[in-house]
């Protein structure tokens, strides 16, 4: 059994993880393998590869493994026979670590986060709108790393929207990855046949929640130059209510009320800004620049 620590809890898995912080606290959350069900009772959603009951979440993996995910505290696992391991890692770092926090109440969003001058800098987007490599241009000029993939933001008594570390790695594409990380760091592919790499950070990773002041929603288009805004009135809900990770199981696990409510509170809590950059050239460090002239003084 290996027992690790992210988004500030512990857990025990059967599973090793490698890159993960290891923990020696009491754990919170079990991966273990196990007999999962066909199908559920009682579904309220269903997709081509889940079944979403209240706090529950049937996970499909073809080919590879089924997976229940039980509220917050309980993943059990059923492989398929000759399925990859390591590919099923892949949806526990990722998907199912956001179905675990969500059930726990965290709101999560689908991007990666930064701390700049002692607060979060968040980039939330939908996939290739360059979230990863804008966050890894930030670490490159002395920014550390708080989140990738998975972001996990909660309130505090106070009211004050904190987002928790995740993993001390980030996920890069090869080409992006050769021009943004030094030479010497180490790299795992995520999966087979895909030129993506997990590159570790661990040396520039921040382990403590940090408080969000700025949001950036990214998005692509054809044209040549950089476009931004600071968002105003119910377009800050909307843009952050369309960037939650996996709205459908949201929907299906009876959460839709809790996120609604967290994306109102964010929403009138922190700036937020909409950046669109060109889809070709790619020039992260150009854009980059651009958030930094849009947010001007805003951290």
């Amino acid at each position: 059994m290996y027992r690790y620590k992210a988004f500030g809890l512990t857990f025990d898995s059967e599973i090793e993880l490698p890159g993960l912080p290891v923990a020696d606290l009491v754990p919170e959350i079990q991966i273990r393998y196990g007999n999962v069900p066909a199908s559920l009772d009682r579904i309220n959603t269903r997709g081509v590869c889940f079944e979403a009951a209240d706090m529950l979440l049937l996970l499909r993996i073809p080919g590879v493994a089924r997976l229940l995910i039980r509220e917050g505290h309980t993943v059990t696992i059923e492989m398929i026979k000759d399925g990859s391991v390591e590919l099923l890692k892949s949806f526990l770092a990722g998907t199912v670590m956001a179905v675990l926090l969500q059930q726990r109440g965290f709101i999560t969003f689908h991007g990666s986060a930064v701390l700049m001058n002692g607060h979060a800098l968040l980039f939330i987007g939908s996939s290739g709108s360059g979230k990863s490599s804008l966050a890894a241009s930030f670490i490159n000029k002395g920014c550390s790393l708080i989140a990738d993939d998975v972001c996990a933001v909660r309130f505090e008594s106070s009211g004050t929207p904190v987002i928790y570390p995740s993993f001390p790695s980030i996920k890069l594409w090869h080409d992006v990855a050769g021009l943004l990380i030094p030479p010497g760091i180490s790299k795992s592919p995520v999966r087979e046949g895909i030129e993506k790499y997990r590159m570790l950070m661990d040396t520039c990773f921040y382990s403590h929640p940090a408080e969000i002041d700025t949001a950036i929603i990214l998005n692509v288009h054809n044209k040549s130059t950089f476009n931004g805004n600071r968002l105003k009135g119910m377009e800050r809900f909307n843009q952050l209510n369309s960037n939650i990770y996996r709205y459908r199981f949201i929907e299906g696990m009876g959460l839709k009320q809790l996120f609604f409510d967290g994306c109102t509170q964010l929403a009138g809590k922190i700036r937020i800004y909409s950046i669109i950059r060109p889809r070709y050239p790619v020039n992260i460090d150009g854009l980059r620049n651009y958030v930094l002239d849009q947010i001007g003084n805003a951290l």
